[in-house]
């Protein structure tokens, strides 16, 4: 075509109008030569369509044909990609073609030791990337590409429907399946399934403002639904990180908790407070070496909350804390936490030194009146909002100071 375009317009488009021709000759030839070229491939698709990698590369080479022919020519009258891409049959055949050959991919790439490994470890300072998901986006982003090109906006939906989505939805089974695994060191393989999560996240995040997914679907994300479940795969991960250390914490810290005076001096104990800390700080300073920042802020986040509530819930809940047992409690635990995750954020422990404040004032009349004055009244104070605490608590903590 483009070897004949000059000659048809120079030389033949002249001689036609001067005939009476009120076309554009050169879309007539275009048409004509269109039509033997799907004779053609009507003719061979069935030959084709038995084997995969051919019919693979047959429908790209389809699809690159009628853009070329649209962009050089700006011809739109005829395709030849609509022969499978509007066929059902050939379609799905098709489909299934690129299914079979990204989820063989995938279950190469799960199945490799080397592709839960930081990508760039030897070129790229503080990568954190492993080398499936680094894969895993390229394999996404080359079908992207590929289907960009397609000049059905219908089609275009349903290949990132049945050829995307299930290749995201099995990826996203990969990580969980990892996650199950039973590793000899479980916090870096939680730290790389988490950073797969948030690499293939962030990706498919950034796809809703490209004009290719706007077109398909500019009032809904097409997917919406991958985005919420590798949210939550991230918080599952972030979930199963925390109890790593709120387990072993837990297990060191109660049997503290069940002493009435909370005198740690009595217990005779192999690990110290001090000792519990440093685990603490060098399992935070763990996983902020093997997570992003964000996913890191989430973990640390959730293990202050666990251990405020553990605090909360085992420490002082159950007992009668006098004026006393608070300050013990402060001093031994609640400050030097406080101090440790100070390191990672000013936020932290914020109702946890509430509470302890408020158990440590209670023998204060003008606190007691201020709570006092907001039970009355059934409403929350300044005091409440601080410290978290609910009308029906308050009445407990002061019910146990008059006692």
């Amino acid at each position: 075509m483009s070897d004949h375009i000059e000659f048809i317009q120079k030389y033949l488009s002249p001689i036609f109008k001067d005939e009476g021709f009120q076309g554009n000759i050169s879309n007539l030839f275009f048409n004509k030569i269109l039509s033997l070229l799907r004779s053609k491939i009507t003719h061979d698709l069935p030959k084709v369509m038995n084997h995969p990698e051919v019919y693979s590369h047959y429908v790209r080479e389809l699809i690159q044909f009628d853009n070329k022919m649209l962009e050089s020519f700006a011809f739109e009258d005829l395709f030849i990609s609509d022969l499978i891409l509007k066929s059902e049959e050939k379609f799905e055949k098709w489909i299934k073609v690129e299914l079979d050959f990204a989820l063989g991919r995938l279950d190469t790439l799960a199945s490799s030791p080397d592709s839960w490994k930081i990508r760039f470890q030897q070129s790229i300072e503080n990568d954190k990337i492993p080398v499936i998901a680094d894969l895993f986006v390229n394999l996404l982003k080359a079908i992207t590409e590929y289907y960009r090109d397609i000049l059905f906006i219908n089609v275009k939906k349903d290949i990132a429907c049945r050829l995307q989505k299930p290749i995201i939805f099995s990826f996203i089974e990969k990580l969980n399946i990892q996650m199950d695994k039973s590793m000899n060191d479980k916090l870096k393989n939680f730290c790389m399934v988490c950073n797969s999560a948030r690499f293939v996240f962030d990706e498919i995040e950034s796809w809703k403002d490209d004009l290719l997914f706007l077109s398909i679907d500019e009032n809904d994300f097409i997917f919406n639904d991958c985005l919420s479940l590798l949210n939550s795969t991230l918080n599952q991960v972030a979930l199963a990180i925390v109890d790593l250390q709120l387990e072993s914490y837990k297990s060191f810290i109660r049997p503290f908790y069940r002493k009435r005076r909370l005198s740690f001096n009595e217990i005779d104990s192999q690990q110290s407070i001090a000792d519990i800390l440093l685990e603490i700080q060098k399992f935070l300073d763990s996983v902020g070496q093997f997570v992003e920042f964000a996913d890191f802020k989430s973990i640390s986040r959730s293990l202050v909350s666990g251990i405020e509530n553990d605090i909360i819930e085992f420490a002082i809940n159950p007992f009668h804390l006098n004026f006393e047992e608070a300050a013990a409690l402060n001093k031994i635990i609640v400050e030097p936490l406080t101090s440790l995750f100070a390191n990672y954020s000013s936020r932290y422990l914020n109702k946890l030194n509430a509470i302890i404040q408020l158990l440590m004032l209670l023998p204060s009349d003008p606190i007691i009146k201020e709570i006092q004055n907001s039970i009355d009244e059934n409403n929350s104070s300044e005091l409440f909002k601080l410290t978290g605490l609910t009308v029906d608590v308050a009445k407990q903590y002061i019910q146990k100071r008059k006692n």
